[in-house]
């Protein structure tokens, strides 16, 4: 019984495999992967072949001797992704053998693995694009229009062949482009032959590259992978990011900041609290190694410091009442130091949501202060709070928090 299982789970992987090939509309890279070898691990090696080239012929002696050379490039695999489902055979009976393992699978493949294959696949080819020669091939913000859609494919075309590239060229384009382009030429498009996962059929051509018609959702500079467990993050799936040209602008912008709060912190005129903002205002992830560096060094001396006074003011606006402002205080320590006072800043949270009576939110904070930071003076005033709160969600206000402020 163990065998018949065992053969039908990799039949039915194998179908899966193909359908993901025939459906992705990237599925034509997958052509030459029987070159590349892999023998497990997280890395794979790809061939790369180079010849030498032509050199003058002698009467007397021949042909000069030639060479060829093959390497094969290691490349390290950066995804491992995928989800665990499991169907109980009497849930599957129950609702009318709708969740079957073919159907799960197959709405999971079509829904989920495919679409990310293919985003993923054009994103990086993006970003390959955008590093070559500084960019230099790349146009940001066109709008298709059937007055030009045309000449910026073929100028898309010429500008990889000028570069030395004489192969198969494939076109991947949303629909307003093939719109646009079908219209400019009043439906006299040409058509070539294009195969992808053993099937051949006719695709829309320019110049004999083919275009492949490819969904928007797929078509982004730059995706996000959701790792399915963080908070947020739960439902898995890619997202869109911002674009490389307002990644650019955004990488611009922190190093200018950075270097506006590196002058002020050296400067000596300039208030913790003013370095503090500019900080939080930055983008770290978009520095370079050296830049976070110098963020680390300066937030590592500023953010304490920012932290006690913050808090300290938090105290007293939640025993006067001055819960908004004491929110945004404590919401901006937790940029700066997110564990602040062994879980205090989230128990202060808490009484500053009890007293503008927000009893979810209050609730949340509480329960993250007791859970978190166990042991500590935060936990136990937090489990407090909760213990009181009762069935209507309401508590006593316990303002002040708790714990031992950073120093």
């Amino acid at each position: 019984m163990a065998i018949n299982t065992l053969a039908t789970a990799t039949l039915f992987q194998t179908n899966l495999d193909k359908i993901a090939i025939q459906d992705a509309v990237t599925g034509w890279m997958d052509a030459n992967a029987g070159q590349a070898i892999y023998n497990g691990g997280a890395e794979v090696k790809i061939p790369k072949m180079t010849v030498q080239g032509m050199a003058n012929y002698d009467r007397d002696k021949g042909y000069v001797q030639g060479g060829v050379t093959l390497e094969y490039e290691t490349r390290k695999m950066t995804q491992d992704r995928g989800r665990k489902f499991q169907l109980d055979a009497m849930d599957v009976n129950e609702n009318n053998f709708v969740t079957t393992a073919s159907s799960v699978m197959g709405a999971f493949q079509r829904e989920h693995v495919i679409p990310e294959i293919d985003a993923y696949r054009l994103s990086a080819l993006a970003t390959q694009a955008i590093g070559y020669q500084s960019g230099a091939l790349v146009e940001y913000d066109y709008t298709p229009a059937e007055g030009t859609v045309l000449r910026k494919i073929k100028e898309g075309i010429r500008a990889v062949r000028d570069n030395g590239y004489n192969g198969p060229l494939v076109i991947h384009a949303i629909s307003e482009v093939t719109m646009e382009l079908e219209i400019a030429l009043a439906g006299k498009i040409s058509a070539v032959d294009f195969a992808k996962g053993g099937i051949n059929t006719k695709v829309p051509a320019v110049d004999g590259v083919p275009i492949i018609e490819t969904p928007a959702n797929r078509m982004y500079t730059t995706i996000k992978i959701n790792d399915g467990t963080t908070e947020g993050q739960e439902k898995g799936r890619y997202e869109k990011v911002e674009s490389a040209k307002q990644t650019a602008a955004s990488t611009q912008d922190s190093y200018d900041a950075l270097i506006k709060v590196y002058q002020q912190y050296y400067g000596g005129t300039t208030s913790n609290a003013d370095m503090a903002d500019t900080l939080l205002g930055l983008n770290r992830d978009s520095l370079g190694e050296e830049g976070q560096k110098i963020y680390d060094s300066i937030s590592g001396s500023v953010f304490p410091r920012v932290c006690v006074s913050l808090y300290s003011t938090a105290q007293y606006e939640v025993q006067s009442g001055n819960y908004d402002d004491a929110i945004s205080d404590l919401e901006k320590i937790q940029k700066m130091d997110d564990s602040y006072s062994d879980g205090g800043v989230y128990k202060l949270l808490g009484d500053a949501y009890a007293g503008k009576g927000d009893k979810d939110n209050a609730k949340s904070n509480y329960e993250k202060a007791a859970t978190d930071y166990p042991g500590t003076q935060a936990a136990y005033s937090a489990q407090s709070a909760l213990d009181a709160m009762g069935s209507d969600g309401t508590s006593e206000n316990t303002s002040g928090g708790t714990g031992t402020q950073g120093q």
